[in-house]
């Protein structure tokens, strides 16, 4: 092992989408990592996914390999976030349509 490398990789407490970037480097800045710790405070939905690099800089500090990890949380297609989303919001529609269109509701 490398005593004195230093780990870095995008904070996982960044507020995005089910589909965050984290490859874009310019909008999640790379910050330290500790080997230790558990990357990512939160739960990831059902079926979210992103892939998150975390580079291993030389003691240098500008030698670097670059690991990309693949994270993504399973479940039933049921229960999948790009299932249910649309699902819920047709049915929002749907009954709001349905609440218009019946005249005793004005």
């Amino acid at each position: 092992g490398c005593e004195h490398c230093k780990i870095r990789s995008p904070d996982a407490g960044t507020k995005g989408h089910i589909n965050t970037h984290f490859l874009d480097t310019i909008t999640n800045p790379l910050k330290s990592y500790e080997s230790e710790s558990h990357w990512g405070p939160r739960r990831l939905l059902f079926g979210e996914e992103h892939t998150v690099p975390f580079k291993v800089f030389a003691q240098d500090d500008f030698t670097f390999t670059e690991y990309t990890v693949f994270v993504k949380r399973e479940c039933p297609w049921y229960m999948n976030i790009y299932f249910t989303r649309p699902v819920t919001s047709m049915a929002t529609g749907a009954a709001i349509f349905m609440a218009f269109s019946n005249a005793g509701n004005l």
